[in-house]
């Protein structure tokens, strides 16, 4: 119980920082390094990064009101109005622990995606996205299913090293990946302040990459699917778009059969020289289930309301303990038991 109590304790104080946040058109989850940020409307998103709680928010992903980094679907060779609504489409975002979700469907599909914050290295920093799309086939006809996935970088388009693999591996021109030449990660890198976005290829699921591609945002997003790949081409499309690099994963023609669903999971991290051995990680560890608050003035709760009455008391119990063994408590361990004490009186 001792050991349990002081597990408890240790996810509470490196965790608690976890919040939510509600804007007019966006939902966030903000951990001590890692923060998200996801469209209610089309379920868009960015991340950022802070050394520390007293630091700015940096973007790891291109920043723009549009939301650049997309998914595009496509059924049977037909484009989708996937994120749009009306012409009875539905949608809806919500968050429940330390996960944001978002569903869009029509008549023929659903789609739903997930966010999470972790940390993969069993350390305080909460430094990986944990990223889940499902597509599910609501119809009643079998039907092929297209989708790409775009994350529009720009750390490394400062220093012109616009992406870097696997062996110190430098990529600056436009290229591909298929199938046994897929690298395990992806890492666009700030050289100048050594800040890092990472995306890692290595999890599979039931969604086969068909290829990566690395090309200029507008290109890409311009011809769309059958883009035919120019190696040594850079990343410039003058005069419209200049020095703009961005990844792109195409899923091709997987059959779904009524109330089949295809699903994957992709891991993005955020940091500043980011150790590889974090990148190809086996083992992901999952935060506990964030306790958040709806109310963004109940700040006093923010961190208790989805705990138990129980669990709230063995908590104070566990600080009760250190007086009774004559250890000093510190500022923390006071400022936690004021927090409790008006969660049991709100109770």
């Amino acid at each position: 119980m001792k050991n349990q109590t002081k597990l408890l304790i240790f996810f509470l104080y490196i965790f608690a920082s976890i919040s939510l946040s509600y804007g007019s058109d966006t939902k966030s989850l903000i951990g001590n390094n890692l923060m998200v940020k996801v469209n209610n409307q089309n379920g868009r998103f960015i991340m950022y990064y802070r050394e520390n709680d007293k630091s700015v928010w940096q973007p790891l992903m291109f920043e723009d009101a549009n939301y650049t980094s997309f998914i595009k679907v496509h059924i049977d060779d037909i484009a989708i109005d996937f994120g749009e609504g009306g012409r009875g489409n539905d949608s809806s975002v919500w968050i429940d622990g330390n996960k944001i979700f978002y569903y869009w469907k029509n008549s023929v599909i659903r789609v739903d995606l997930s966010y999470e914050l972790i940390s993969v290295d069993n350390s305080i920093k909460v430094n990986t996205l944990k990223q889940k799309l499902s597509f599910t086939n609501i119809s009643k006809k079998t039907f092929k299913l297209n989708v790409v996935y775009c994350i529009d970088t720009y750390l490394g388009e400062k220093g012109k090293t616009h992406f870097m693999l696997p062996g110190d591996m430098v990529l600056n021109y436009e290229d591909e990946m298929r199938g046994g030449g897929m690298v395990s990660y992806i890492k666009s890198r700030d050289k100048f302040s050594g800040l890092e976005f990472v995306l890692s290829l290595k999890e599979k699921e039931n969604m086969d990459k068909h290829r990566v591609i690395f090309t200029n945002w507008k290109r890409y997003e311009g011809a769309g699917r059958g883009f035919v790949v120019k190696p040594e081409r850079d990343f410039d499309l003058k005069p419209y778009s200049i020095n703009d690099s961005a990844i792109f994963i195409e899923y091709k023609d997987l059959n779904l059969r009524p109330d089949e669903n295809v699903h994957e999971t992709l891991y993005l991290y955020g940091g500043r020289n980011v150790e590889v051995k974090e990148i190809v990680a086996d083992e992901k560890i999952p935060l506990p289930a964030a306790v958040i608050s709806d109310k963004k003035s109940d700040k006093s709760r923010s961190n208790f309301v989805n705990m138990s009455l129980d669990e709230i008391l063995k908590l104070l119990d566990s600080i009760n303990s250190k007086l009774e063994n004559g250890e000093t408590l510190t500022k923390e361990d006071v400022d936690l038991t004021e927090k409790l004490l008006k969660e049991i009186e709100s109770r």
